[in-house]
């Protein structure tokens, strides 16, 4: 809450319009408001949600960054999505608006570099995902709930939705006799779904043409002249294919090094939790530096909390694994992340090709002779690893080829420190 109605955020996103409430009037709108939902009294006024749809606006046009720049934009849709949530929160919306609240909301979180927001929302207002049979009549409908479902990386309910859509259009195109479906009213909302499952099909298995076929999908959708009614679909179209350059951008396929192995990306974008997009300070890291360089021996990671550290761990040990014959032994501070991170990497691992295993150290962990010879992943706390080291530090060496250590201060604390 304090985020969104922190005066310095407001005057940037509203940039001194006078038709719009000062930086001040704003905030004490947005806090009162969030108080009144808080005790269920009230609802989010016309006028703040005209706000947001102005600011979603401007910074939504293709020429945002040189008219507004990018600090006003990204500030512009913090608050615009802020205020759809709350808009979500205390109105009773009929299925069309509920879904343009939502989609709007997710594509302002993840243009202000918010991606976790865009997910949450969906579950937070969607629960219910709703199903519906491949036919024509059905075609919107699908079309804008695999919009809001590819923004929050829902990759099986696209994949349900949209299975056999493809074949189906160009059945019907034969039979109503046209060239395409495109030249339907159906045509926006065909084009939104295949859109959505072509870019799907890019963010899972990294290829371009999958990609090529989305941005030509989306275009189409947008431009489609025979479905000019169905502005939904046209709009939440013309949004995603600006959008889909973002997401190649941050996709796992281009972040990571061209040299890091393909199944070391496929392992992340197919293991479970999949990691389709990395976040802003994982892009700017590996932009920066060559992590996987044989001669980047020494680490140090510092980023803000869920800035996505663990993860950016997880990718080093998965190719290290495939690159290397020495294990890994990553050191997490209590036993709830030791065991959060082994049961992510356990199902990554079968993407490796590999016969590794992993192993969540208890406090008597010890190596035995042919742990040298087969790799592999070692998850211990700090006093797990301290002993292995006093009972036979040349074993830890010879096994080891990579050691991860997840908040590395508490090495150092006075509690719990080596001596």
């Amino acid at each position: 809450m304090e985020r969104y109605i922190d005066l310095e955020l407001l005057a940037v996103a509203l940039g001194g319009i006078q038709n719009l409430p000062s930086n001040q009037e704003l905030s004490k709108i947005i806090s009162e408001t969030e108080v009144n939902l808080l005790i269920s009294q009230g609802a989010v006024s016309n006028s703040l949600i005209e706000v947001a749809w102005y600011l979603f606006t401007i910074a939504s046009i293709k020429s945002a960054n040189e008219i507004y720049g990018i600090k006003r934009k990204r500030a512009a849709l913090q608050v615009a999505g802020h205020i759809f949530d709350l808009a979500l929160v205390s109105n009773k919306h009929e299925s069309h608006a509920k879904i343009r609240l939502v989609f709007a909301s997710q594509i302002a979180y993840l243009k202000s570099q918010h991606q976790p927001n865009a997910i949450a929302i969906r579950k937070k207002h969607m629960r219910e995902q709703e199903k519906f049979s491949l036919l024509p009549e059905n075609y919107k409908e699908l079309s804008l709930n695999c919009g809001v479902a590819l923004l929050a990386f829902d990759i099986g309910y696209v994949y349900d939705l949209t299975a056999g859509l493809e074949e189906q259009a160009t059945s019907l195109a034969r039979e109503w006799g046209v060239t395409s479906l495109y030249n339907t009213p159906f045509g926006a909302a065909f084009g939104l779904a295949l859109g959505c499952r072509s870019l799907i099909n890019f963010l899972v298995y990294g290829r371009d043409s999958s990609f090529q076929k989305a941005k030509s999908c989306f275009l189409q959708a947008a431009n489609c002249t025979s479905a000019y009614e169905d502005t939904d679909c046209i709009w939440m179209a013309t949004l995603l294919h600006g959008l889909a350059d973002e997401l190649y951008a941050t996709s796992i396929w281009k972040v990571l090094p061209a040299d890091v192995p393909y199944h070391v990306k496929r392992a992340f974008t197919l293991g479970s939790p999949r990691v389709l997009s990395l976040w802003p300070p994982q892009i700017d890291y590996l932009g920066q530096h060559n992590p996987f360089a044989d001669e980047a021996r020494f680490q140090f990671l510092s980023t803000p909390t869920s800035g996505g550290k663990t993860l950016l761990a997880q990718v080093l040990i998965a190719h290290h694994l495939s690159t290397r014959l020495t294990s890994a032994c990553y050191i997490a501070p209590t036993r709830s992340l030791c065991r959060e991170v082994a049961a992510s990497m356990k199902d990554r691992l079968r993407f490796l090709n590999l016969r590794s295993q992993i192993r969540e150290a208890i406090e008597d962990f010890d190596l035995e002779e042919n742990d040298i010879i087969e790799p592999s992943i070692d998850i211990l706390t700090p006093e797990s690893l301290a002993g292995l080291l006093r009972r036979d530090p040349a074993a830890v060496y010879n096994k080891y080829g990579l050691f991860v250590f997840d908040e590395v201060h508490a090495v150092g604390d006075i509690g719990r420190g080596w001596t």
